[in-house]
Formats: structure tokens, C-alpha cells, sequence
């Protein structure tokens, strides 16, 4: 468990997390839409994962931020499980892409490899670590709700 978020309290960096994922979410869904539009794309099913990927996070994300201003913790669960899933989701995509460029044959397969690992490390690292100060936060709501019942029955 962490105690805040990049300098900020829990409940503001998980405001802050959800306000993120939301905006990138967002632009991901409008960058797909519009590449799906412009082109076909042998990858149809591809991005059509990612659009839905991007849609469920969406939602969770704004169920995040309503859960956090309004102190529902149970609601946090919806977002935790979601954002695991999609981390998972992430993780395995990146191993068959890698198991890919490396069937493909091509040259650059080393530094194609190299950079899809960078950029996967830091999206999980990422996700792990959003994930992490969420939980932290529904804890310490728990925690805080938990003595204020018993405060008030004292």
C-alpha cells in the first residue's frame, strides 16, 4: 500500500488517475474510430479489442471518479477488477506480438522487440502502480468508515 500519489492524497491522485485514464482513453477511442474509418485494415479485430478495451476503461474510469467523490468503496471494486483485466489483456498481447515480429522474419526484429518491451514495462509499470494507489485508497476509506461507525455506536 502507498501512502499518496505523486505528491498528492490518495483521493486526489485516484481523482487524478481516473481523470487520466478517462482523457486517454478518449483519444484513443477517437484516434481508432478514425483510423478504422479512413482505412481497411487486415487488423480490423485488432482494433476493435482495443476499442473495446478503451470503452470498458472508459466507463470504469468515470465510475472511478463518482466512487471517489462520493466515498463509495465497493464501487472501487469495479475499476480495480477492470483495470487488472485490461493490464492482463495488455500483457498477453504484448507476448503474441512479440512471438509475431519474431516469426516475421524481418531484420529489425531486435529493435522492434526492444521498443514494444519499453513501451509494454511502461504501461504495466504504470497500470500496477494506478492500481495500487487505488486499492491503497479504498483501504483507507474502509479503514476511516470502519472507525466512524464505531465512533458514532461508542
Amino acid at each position: 500500500m502507498v501512502k499518496e500519489c505523486c505528491c498528492f492524497g490518495l483521493k486526489t491522485g485516484s481523482i487524478l488517475i481516473g481523470v487520466l485514464d478517462l482523457i486517454k482513453d478518449s483519444i484513443i477511442v477517437f484516434l481508432l474510430l478514425n483510423k478504422l474509418q479512413d482505412e481497411v485494415y487486415e487488423d480490423t479485430l485488432k482494433y476493435q479489442m482495443f476499442l473495446i478495451l478503451s470503452a470498458i476503461t472508459i466507463t470504469s474510469s468515470i465510475l472511478l471518479i463518482i466512487a471517489v467523490k462520493w466515498g463509495l468503496s465497493q464501487c472501487l471494486d469495479v475499476w480495480l477488477i477492470s483495470k487488472t483485466i485490461v493490464t492482463f489483456i495488455i500483457g498477453i498481447f504484448a507476448i503474441f506480438t512479440m512471438t509475431s515480429i519474431i516469426a516475421s522474419g524481418e531484420k529489425d526484429i531486435l529493435q522492434g522487440i526492444l521498443m514494444l518491451t519499453l513501451v509494454i514495462s511502461y504501461v504495466i509499470g504504470l497500470n500496477i502502480y494506478f492500481i495500487t494507489v487505488v486499492y491503497s485508497y479504498k483501504k483507507d476509506l474502509r479503514k476511516r468508515s470502519f472507525t466512524n461507525i464505531n465512533f458514532v455506536n461508542a
